[in-house]
């Protein structure tokens, strides 16, 4: 799998974009913010984060800093082996998890309040897969705890030019030349329509430069914040 391929690499040698950073992206220190805000009459030491698709951990380590329990969740042994070597090494007490996100996690209803889905969903291929991704994210979350849901736009110039010449199974995904990698692209509709039974908070389109495909080129990325309800049905 590429993935499993891409966590075995020494991070000089990665070929997927930001993978090998240390540092999380500023769309998940501003979640972080914004979750202790949100939660302001809870100290955030006793807040319990989830980070989902966690491949080498970054985003985990950050949470690590804010809050009181963190796990991260990835499919890849590799990922999972090498995220708990830096968690050591970097004297974090990170929960790293191999599990497969789609389907059932080990985790009883409303166990976080925090959950993170930095570019996972734009891995998982199959709208029902996707689906089943969704909806345990609703199950984990406590009643009026946040998700963090960054994707890749259809507007962004790259994946735009690669629906056409390289279209995935998926309505506006593609299949990346090279390495064969799935990537969802999503709309401002389908991002409304993947979490329809959680409340939107934030929505707003990200632009910077990333190297992609071997270029440095302009990208075009979603950040959404979701609410679940107060009450779980």
């Amino acid at each position: 799998m590429v993935w499993d391929q891409q966590w075995s690499l020494d991070r000089s040698n990665m070929y997927l974009p930001g993978q090998a950073d240390l540092e999380p992206p500023q769309a998940v220190i501003d979640f972080a913010d914004m979750a202790i805000l949100h939660f302001a009459d809870r100290p955030a030491n006793r807040l319990r984060a989830l980070d989902l698709g966690s491949g080498m951990g970054r985003n985990s380590m950050y949470l690590a800093q804010k809050f009181g329990s963190v796990v991260g969740i990835d499919y890849s042994r590799s990922a999972v082996e090498q995220s708990k070597r830096l968690a050591d090494t970097l004297d974090k007490s990170i929960d790293f998890v191999q599990a497969d996100a789609i389907g059932e996690l080990p985790f009883p209803n409303d166990t976080f309040d925090l959950i993170i889905d930095s570019f996972t969903s734009t891995s998982i291929q199959g709208s029902e897969n996707r689906e089943l991704f969704a909806k345990e994210c609703e199950r984990l979350l406590t009643p009026q705890g946040l998700l963090l849901m960054r994707s890749v736009s259809t507007e962004d110039i790259t994946e735009s030019r690669l629906i056409k010449s390289n279209p995935g199974p998926d309505v506006n995904s593609s299949i990346w030349p090279g390495t064969n990698k799935f990537q969802k692209n999503y709309s401002a509709a389908e991002i409304l329509e993947l979490h329809n039974d959680l409340e939107l908070i934030r929505l707003e389109k990200q632009r910077k430069y990333s190297y992609k495909l071997g270029m440095h080129v302009p990208v075009t990325n979603w950040m959404a914040v979701f609410e679940k309800g107060a009450t779980s049905e």
